[in-house]
C-alpha cells in the first residue's frame, strides 16, 4: 500500500512532513503518530485540515490569512492524494476540514458519515494540462505516444490520475501507453510534476495551477476539457470539525471575497 502524507503545524512549533510506503507494523504506528498529532491540536483554537495536494500553497496562504484576522487560531495541515485522505479519514484519522480535487471522495465521505452534507461548499475549479521540457512540442495527445516515459497521478486515490487515464482513453491512447511500460504512477499529482522537472519522464500530466510552480518544464498542451470530467474541489467539515468553532469559522472564511480572490490569485477558477 502507498500512502503519501504530509502533516504541518503552522503559526506553532510542531512541524511533521512523512512521505513513502509503509506496510503492516509500520502503518499501524503512521496512524498512532497521526492520532498523537491530533491530540495536539484538537482543541477549539486549531484546526486540522486535511486536503489535495494541488492545494497546498492555496490553503496555506489562506490559513495564514485567516490566522491574522483570528490570532487565536492554529493551523496543522495534510495534503496528499485525495482519495488517501478520505481512506485515511475512514480509518478514523483526524481532520475537522476535508478538501478534495473530485467530488466522489467527498461523496464517498459524506455516504459513509464522515463529512456533514449541509457545510458542503464549492472551493474551487481547475484544467488539465500536461507539461514537459520546454524543448519539446506536443500539438494533441496522440503526440504522447512518441514518449518514453510519462507521469500521472495514480488513477486509484489520485484525481489528477483519473482525469488523466479518462483523456487518454478517449484520445484511444492508454492502452498502448501502458503496453509500452510508458505510464509511470505517482503518488500524487505534485509528484508527477516533481518527475517532469527533474526530468525523470518527458512528460506529465498535472493541473494548471500546478505550473505556477514549474521552473524547468512548459506547458506542452491544455487538455481538451470534453475528454475529462470538470475539475472540481469541494470543501466541508468532518462530524469531528461540526463540532469545531474554529472549523466552522475557516469554512465561512473560504465564502468571503477576500478567500475567493486568494484562491483565484493561485490560478483556480471559481466557477461552478
Amino acid at each position: 500500500m502507498q500512502l503519501s502524507l504530509v502533516v504541518e503545524k503552522c503559526h506553532g512549533r510542531m512541524k511533521l512532513k512523512e512521505r513513502g510506503a509503509m506496510k503492516g507494523s509500520v502503518l499501524t504506528t503512521f496512524f498512532t503518530v497521526l492520532f498523537l498529532i491530533a491530540s495536539s491540536v484538537a482543541n477549539a483554537d486549531e484546526v486540522l485540515i486535511s486536503a489535495a495536494a494541488s492545494t497546498r500553497d492555496v490553503v496555506m496562504r489562506l490559513g495564514e490569512l485567516y490566522h491574522k484576522r483570528h490570532p487565536e487560531i492554529e493551523f496543522a495541515y495534510n495534503f496528499g492524494a485525495s482519495g488517501g485522505i478520505a481512506r485515511q479519514i475512514e480509518k478514523g484519522a483526524p481532520a475537522q476540514v476535508y478538501i478534495s480535487a473530485n467530488p466522489q471522495w467527498m461523496d464517498k465521505l459524506i455516504e459513509g458519515g464522515y463529512i456533514d452534507p449541509a457545510t458542503l461548499i464549492h472551493f474551487a475549479k481547475n484544467a488539465l494540462v500536461v507539461i514537459g521540457s520546454k524543448e519539446k512540442e506536443v500539438e494533441s495527445l496522440e503526440d504522447l505516444v512518441a514518449f518514453d516515459l510519462i507521469a500521472i497521478g495514480n488513477p486509484d486515490s489520485v484525481p489528477a490520475g483519473r482525469y488523466a487515464k479518462e483523456a487518454l482513453i478517449r484520445a484511444g491512447i492508454y492502452e498502448a501507453l501502458m503496453e509500452k511500460g510508458a505510464i509511470v504512477m505517482s503518488m500524487d499529482v505534485r509528484q508527477a510534476l516533481v518527475y517532469a522537472e527533474s526530468g525523470e519522464v518527458g512528460a506529465a500530466f498535472v493541473y494548471s495551477t500546478d505550473v505556477l510552480l514549474a521552473k524547468n518544464t512548459k506547458v506542452l498542451l491544455v487538455v481538451d476539457g470534453r475528454l475529462y470530467p470538470k475539475i472540481q474541489y469541494p470543501a466541508g467539515l468532518t462530524m469531528e470539525g461540526v463540532r469545531s468553532q474554529g472549523a466552522n469559522g475557516f469554512l465561512n472564511y473560504l465564502k468571503t471575497e477576500e478567500a475567493k480572490s486568494t484562491i483565484s490569485s493561485f490560478g483556480f477558477s471559481l466557477e461552478e
